[in-house]
């Protein structure tokens, strides 16, 4: 990073805060400037990261809405526990089957009854 780089910022602490701060960068050998911007960027990817996971939660959500809402019938009415069973039998019936069939580390043995973790 060259001086041209670099812009000023001005951080606030509080006294406690600024201690704590001073000691963990002496602690990891750095200046309070490098362990400031290494503290921000590391917030920066929480950040990204909680955005990210909260998409993917919305994204699971819509698809368990959608999936509750396709074993529904208009003729045929399902008790709660039908429906549950369905939801779940559809969706991870085929996704575990592919994953028994695909995954290196899941053995199938007929003689011991069924799958095992084949130690790698």
């Amino acid at each position: 990073m060259t001086d041209d780089d670099i812009q000023p910022v001005t951080v606030y602490p509080s006294s406690e805060e600024s201690e704590i701060w001073k000691e963990e960068a002496n602690d990891m050998g750095m200046t309070y400037s490098e362990y400031y911007r290494m503290m921000i960027n590391a917030g920066r990817r929480e950040f990204a990261f909680v955005e990210a996971a909260a998409d993917a939660e919305d994204t699971t959500n819509r698809l368990l809405e959608e999936r509750v809402i396709d074993v529904l019938d208009a003729e045929e009415p399902k008790n709660f526990e039908d429906v549950v069973e369905e939801v779940v039998t559809t969706h991870y019936k085929e996704r575990i089957a592919e994953v028994l069939r695909d995954d290196d580390r899941a053995t199938y043995r007929p003689r011991d009854g069924g799958y095992v973790l084949d130690p790698q």
